[in-house]
C-alpha cells in the first residue's frame, strides 16, 4: 500500500485526494467510520444542502496517532449516513476530476439516492452511470433497477433499452431487493 492510500474502518482503503495525507480542510466521516478528507468549498458550490450542513457548529476530528497523541491538525468533522463505499464515488463526481471506475447498479443505486438528498445537480450522475445501460450482462441481471434509475434522473433512451430487458426478468425477486425508499 502507498502512502497516498490508507485503510480505515474494515480495510476501507480511502482513495487519493481524500486520504489524510491530502490537503484539505474538512473531513467527512461515513457511517462505518472511514474518514475523507477534502475541501468544503467544492461542496459548498455542489450543494445546497452541504452548504447548510456545513453552516452548522461541528465537532473537532479528535482522532489519535498511534503515541496516543492528537494529530497536528484538528479538521472539523461531519458525520454522513452513507457508507464507505457511496462517499468517495460521490466526492469524486463532484470534484470533477474524472467518473468512478467500474460502478456497478447498487453503487449507482446508492449516488441517485445520495443526490437526491443533498440536492446536487444529476447531470454528472447521468454521464457517469450511462455505461450501465451498454452491459448486456447487468442489463440482464437488474433489468428493473436500471429502468427505475434511468427514470428517476430523467434519461429516456435509457430507460427504453432498460424495458426490454425487463420482459426476460423474474421481477418479484428485482422488486424485493431494492426498496426505493429508505
Amino acid at each position: 500500500m502507498s502512502n497516498a492510500q490508507e485503510n480505515s474502518g474494515d480495510n476501507f482503503i480511502v482513495p487519493p485526494p481524500f486520504d489524510s495525507s491530502s490537503p484539505g480542510d474538512w473531513i467527512l466521516q461515513s457511517s462505518d467510520d472511514v474518514q475523507f478528507k477534502l475541501f468544503r468549498q467544492i461542496l459548498i458550490l455542489a450543494s445546497p444542502v452541504m452548504t447548510n450542513m456545513f453552516s452548522l457548529p461541528h465537532v473537532q476530528n479528535e482522532a489519535k496517532t498511534e503515541s496516543n497523541e492528537a494529530p497536528p491538525h484538528h479538521l472539523p468533522l461531519i458525520s454522513l449516513a452513507e457508507d464507505a463505499e457511496t462517499i468517495p464515488n460521490l466526492l469524486v463526481l463532484l470534484y470533477q476530476a474524472s467518473f468512478p471506475d467500474g460502478l456497478e447498479v447498487d453503487a449507482a443505486i446508492k449516488l441517485a439516492k445520495v443526490y437526491e438528498k443533498y440536492l446536487i445537480p444529476k447531470a454528472r450522475l447521468r454521464l457517469a452511470i450511462g455505461p450501465l445501460y451498454v452491459s448486456k450482462s447487468k442489463l440482464g441481471n437488474h433489468p428493473l433497477e436500471l429502468y427505475r434509475l434511468a427514470l428517476e434522473l430523467e434519461m429516456m433512451s435509457e430507460a427504453a433499452t432498460a424495458s426490454r430487458f425487463t420482459l426476460k426478468s423474474d421481477s418479484k425477486t428485482s422488486l424485493l431487493r431494492y426498496p426505493w425508499t429508505s
